[in-house]
């Protein structure tokens, strides 16, 4: 197998959308309102009908809950202020078939539903809530493995064969065990187990990363200029899409994205990668859009400088138009280019004329951060092969 390492030297470019001309003032969103709740998921069983408890968690000075009209007729929610969060209740299923009903906890724009779930009678939940986990190649957040053992004497055990990139660490407060993996720089998918071991039950559970993949696809070092915060680098990558083999995926593409992933379709010869604006580049914990990719066509004096002087209207780019970067390959590498053409951020949708990141070009050394070098590419990706 064929070892590589990866190098990307972003020049990223992103100026807001509705501040670019030199004398706009630039504004910043207003606080941010932050809501948590310790669960977004409650079982009881048939007839079950002792209160459980969630904590809310916020910065907000009101918040509220709401349960959804379907399930109004069995499931109900009670405030405790004092606990800083609320009880859930319900009546005695007496249906030959599972219920659910949905609880809102709302705080200004943001909000969070739990999942409230009743089993009917004499129905069983399996001992652990999934037998089977997927990670892609760079995913490296933990998930939540749920035991429903009516004892807590179980154990859990990795396999030999993965426990240099497999691991797995026991929560008895949440009642469960979470599972990590390690990233994958491999172009193949590798498979770990995990046993599950208790007097009731023995489940195995199979765990599978994705592998990094050939061609374009891999981790990338980003270096760009942010506009209040100078010279940045970060972490990006480059994906494959599941199903269209012209689709790619870049995920924080736009330093600050909150891992938003933003697409682009490669052409047949695989020497353009198009990325359209308008993409939804930030959300709330809800998943409702917050910010999108907009941004302006650069346009240049004779002496090199950006030319501001156009009208607005001139230069801004719309959703839906196609940023192209263009993929050259030799023997040694493969060189993905942005031409110094687009300013580009993540526009917030709800502020008039905020932005949440924003990226310039890097200026040329002893010059004002508004003359660039035209000649020098916006971004630039090395992939050593």
């Amino acid at each position: 197998m064929k070892k590589f390492n990866l190098l990307v030297a972003f020049c990223a470019i992103a100026l807001l959308f509705a501040s670019c001309d030199s004398n706009d003032k630039i504004d910043t969103p207003s606080t941010i309102i932050t809501l948590k709740v310790d669960t977004e998921e409650l079982i009881f069983d048939a007839d079950d009908t002792t209160p459980k408890f969630v904590k809310v968690t916020t910065n907000a000075t009101e918040w509220s809950f709401s349960v959804a009209n379907e399930a109004s007729d069995w499931l109900s929610v009670e405030g405790d202020d004092e606990e800083e969060g609320f009880w859930v209740s319900v009546t005695t299923n007496s249906n030959e078939e599972q219920r659910t009903g949905k609880i809102t906890v709302a705080a200004g724009d943001e909000s969070v539903t739990i999942t409230v779930i009743q089993l009917f009678e004499n129905q069983t939940i399996p001992i652990v809530d999934t037998n089977e986990l997927e990670f892609d190649f760079d995913e490296t957040t933990p998930k939540f493995v749920k035991v429903n053992a009516s004892t807590d004497e179980w154990s859990v055990i990795v396999a030999n064969a993965a426990i240099d990139w497999l691991s797995v660490e026991i929560d008895d407060e949440e009642g469960g065990f979470w599972v990590s993996v390690t990233p994958n720089t491999n172009i193949e998918e590798r498979i770990g187990r995990i046993d599950f071991l208790s007097a009731e039950e023995s489940v195995t559970i199979y765990v599978t990363q994705w592998g990094v993949g050939v061609g374009i696809f891999g981790y990338y070092s980003v270096f760009g200029c942010g506009y209040w915060d100078g010279e940045l680098n970060w972490i990006a990558t480059i994906k494959k899409d599941a199903s269209d083999p012209s689709k790619v995926w870049l995920d924080n593409f736009i330093e600050g994205g909150q891992n938003v992933l933003i697409f682009g379709i490669v052409n047949e010869d695989n020497t353009e990668i198009r990325i359209p604006f308008g993409q939804i580049t930030v959300t709330y914990s809800t998943g409702e859009p917050r910010a999108t990719m907009n941004g302006f066509h650069v346009f240049y004096h004779e002496d090199g400088s950006v030319n501001y002087d156009l009208p607005r209207e001139e230069r801004e780019i719309p959703d839906g138009y196609e940023m192209i970067l263009y993929v050259q390959e030799s023997e040694d590498n493969i060189t993905i280019t942005l031409p110094p053409f687009y300013e580009f951020g993540s526009r917030v949708i709800s502020y008039e004329g905020s932005w949440y990141n924003i990226h310039i070009p890097f200026p040329i050394e002893g010059l004002s951060q508004w003359d660039f070098d035209m000649n020098r590419p916006m971004i630039t990706l090395i992939k050593n092969l």
